[in-house]
């Protein structure tokens, strides 16, 4: 029955195709006629919005250039509806394009104003996209904040499909919460909201079926559903499940290919082709993952062709079928690496964008503030000769000339003001830009929940001097080591910050791609991208810019740690206070290389030494930046030194790391009393 449905949609479909492409081409080429002959930007705005619905789904590159341009125009007139509606649209289309930062960049673009603005509606449609956001890139904890908060103004809206679509998504996070820690109680969570979500969404598509969209969140629900059979039936070994998890995706798969909904066809086909998979019925999971990346493709669904290179890969490989296996996993590793470095480049790109557009418009505004002001004082000066001449011939026209005089100050003064009020407005806007670079620079952050996953016992002390910071760490796992970095980028603010999402990228690629395992190889190889990425040479470096960091291999197994630094040392102190009872014997230092990473000047050219330390149970290990040490204060305003902040860490070494962190805190503060922050300040403790 399935499959003579699925024959007849498919032959309506290609009866249909024909025309409607023909009718789409038109109202796109009619759009652009419309464009280029606008005389007002605000029909403009609304023509490159509706240019970026019509190209989303066929051309995305071009649907992104009408988006972009509708927003800069909307940002022009202060349209703030246009703004967040068209940051929003962005941001999806980034999102789906796997480009998560770019997407993450504007969708908190449009939150801002969705919440100045008190708009609950779209505030909820936010919320729910970060949180999906969130989900893709394992934030877990994250993406239930958000979620939820949808799920309160959906409920106070009474908005059913919204609360469905918000259980779907919250079951999601239950779902891959439930696969990491194989919980059963978890899963029974994810089912749960996945059943309020079904029970809505079949009450809605019943009540109005020929809405589209009612049908595209009733058969998301029912891959969800599929999706939880599936694991269950995999946790309990019950077959039961298994036949209910095909079911449901079939139930999905059905309604997608009746409307058409490419996404949709591709994430059922990739369901069905993994169940097959273990079914041990290679050849039809192989022709369903061929049909799921043929959707996927021609919809420009990066991660769902990921999805398909991945599942192609393993069934080869299972079936004996190794030529075709490796071919596949070949294409599998291209897209992922691809999909990273088109965000980080993005990210980076949108950055600079925005941080070089602002420092543009300001200059330009104060340029045009100077030069009315002279023209206003050489108006001046004019008028008071003027004055001191009539003055002498008569006393009647010195009053009108008075009168005159006195109207013209007082448009000047009004004139002046508005000036200042511009540019007090221009100041705002690109306070307001870095404050959007600091949440995309987080957000590539290392994740708090990851972090204490693989060290329990740390702290991290992290104070940006400006709203974005030089200062960075970096946190990885392979096999049974754990690598961690603290990382101070030259200079500060935003240079600083674009150095360090440089130095992050680097950084995992040379573990990654390069397949360094020692620090001091690790070092070594950064030490070459970074320059090389920015054009320094033996001849000729126009940036001179670079890292100082040290760079720690914690080996718990073997209980050592190894260790390269580039002008940053480390600290170990240990706890045996019974053995010792000097307590600056339990110190050691262990010194960097008198070298930075990022230059090809002839006497840095040595590579960097490998430290190998041996460590025990009770060890604390401390990695820090300058900014500590040099900050200016104290009862004679000089700076802190290492000095003291070495017997500081010896006073509080003994106490849990979440005091630790506290009190450096609480003494930098002290410190630097009513003085300004110098440089960012960077401070990791780890107690083994």
């Amino acid at each position: 029955m399935i499959v003579k449905s699925f024959a007849r949609i498919a032959y309506i479909t290609t009866l249909t195709l024909v025309s409607f492409i023909i009718k789409a081409q038109s109202t796109i080429d009619s759009l652009k006629k419309e464009l280029a002959n606008a005389k007002h930007d605000s029909s403009k705005v609304k023509i490159c919005n509706q240019l970026f619905n019509n190209l989303r789904e066929s051309d995305s590159k071009e649907a992104i250039s009408y988006g972009k341009q509708g927003l800069l125009l909307a940002e022009k007139l202060k349209d703030k509806k246009s703004i967040s509606r068209l940051a929003h649209n962005l941001g999806t289309l980034f999102y789906l394009k796997a480009e998560y930062p770019v997407a993450l960049g504007y969708y908190l673009k449009a939150l801002d104003i969705r919440e100045e603005l008190k708009d609950s509606v779209n505030m909820a449609k936010s919320f729910n996209n970060i949180g999906i956001l969130y989900y893709e890139e394992g934030n877990l904890k994250e993406a239930l904040e958000f979620h939820n908060k949808s799920i309160i103004i959906k409920e106070k809206l009474n908005d059913q499909l919204g609360l469905a679509s918000s259980y779907g998504n919250i079951g999601n996070v239950y779902f891959k919460l439930a696969k990491q820690g194989s919980s059963d109680s978890i899963f029974t969570k994810s089912l749960n909201c996945h059943v309020k979500a079904q029970y809505i969404q079949e009450q809605i598509a019943k009540a109005d079926s020929a809405n589209i969209h009612n049908l595209i969140g009733l058969s998301a629900t029912y891959n969800n559903m599929g999706n939880i059979m599936f694991e269950k039936s995999m946790l309990t070994h019950n077959k039961d499940f298994l036949s209910r998890a095909v079911d449901y995706h079939f139930q999905a798969l059905e309604i997608q290919l009746k409307i058409d909904d490419t996404r949709g066809i591709s994430h059922s086909y990739i369901n069905i082709a993994g169940i097959k998979d273990r079914l041990g019925k290679t050849e039809e999971a192989i022709r369903d993952y061929e049909l799921a990346l043929k959707y996927a493709t021609s919809a420009d669904m990066r991660e769902a062709e990921k999805s398909c290179y991945e599942g192609l890969s393993n069934t080869y490989e299972r079936a004996g079928d190794y030529k075709n296996g490796l071919k596949y996993f070949k294409l599998f590793n291209d897209i992922k690496d691809s999909i990273l470095d088109i965000a980080k480049s993005e990210q980076l790109t949108e950055m600079q964008t925005k941080y070089e557009a602002d420092k543009q418009a300001k200059a330009i505004e104060l340029l045009n503030k100077n030069k009315s002001l002279a023209e206003n004082e050489a108006k001046r000066q004019k008028l008071l000769i003027n004055t001191i001449i009539i003055v002498l011939i008569l006393v009647v026209t010195l009053i009108v000339i008075l009168y005159n005089r006195y109207r013209f100050k007082s448009k000047s003064e009004k004139k002046l003001q508005d000036q200042n009020d511009i540019i007090g407005l221009k100041n705002k806007e690109i306070t307001d830009s870095i404050k959007y670079a600091k949440r995309i620079q987080e957000a590539i952050l290392p994740p708090a929940a990851y972090i204490q996953t693989l060290l329990p016992h740390h702290f991290i002390y992290y104070r940006p001097k400006d709203i974005v910071s030089g200062d960075f760490y970096w946190l990885d796992a392979i096999g049974d080591k754990i690598y961690v970095a603290a990382v101070d980028c030259t200079g500060h603010g935003v240079p600083g910050a674009f150095i360090s999402i440089v130095g992050f990228n680097l950084l995992k690629h040379a573990i990654h791609e390069h397949g360094k395992t020692k620090p001091s190889e690790i070092l070594d190889q950064v030490n070459n991208d970074l320059s090389a990425s920015l054009r320094q040479s033996f001849t000729e470096s126009n940036v001179k810019d670079g890292m100082d960091l040290s760079l720690c291999c914690i080996d718990l197994k073997n209980m050592c740690i190894e260790y390269a630094g580039a002008n940053n040392a480390i600290y170990i102190i240990s706890q045996d206070l019974d053995e010792i009872t000097d307590p600056k014997k339990l110190f050691k230092e262990i010194k960097a290389d008198k070298q930075p990473i990022g230059t090809f000047e002839s006497q840095y050219l040595k590579p960097f030494t490998n430290n190998v330390i041996p460590i025990k149970k009770g060890d604390t290990i401390y990695m820090f930046t300058d900014g500590y040490a040099d900050q200016f204060g104290g009862p004679l305003g000089k700076k802190f030194k290492y000095k003291q902040f070495e017997e500081l860490l010896l006073e509080i070494h003994k106490t849990p790391t979440d005091a630790q962190k506290d009190l450096l805190a609480r003494t930098h503060e002290n410190w630097r009393g009513v003085n300004e922050q110098v440089d960012d300040i960077l401070v990791v403790g780890i107690r083994i």
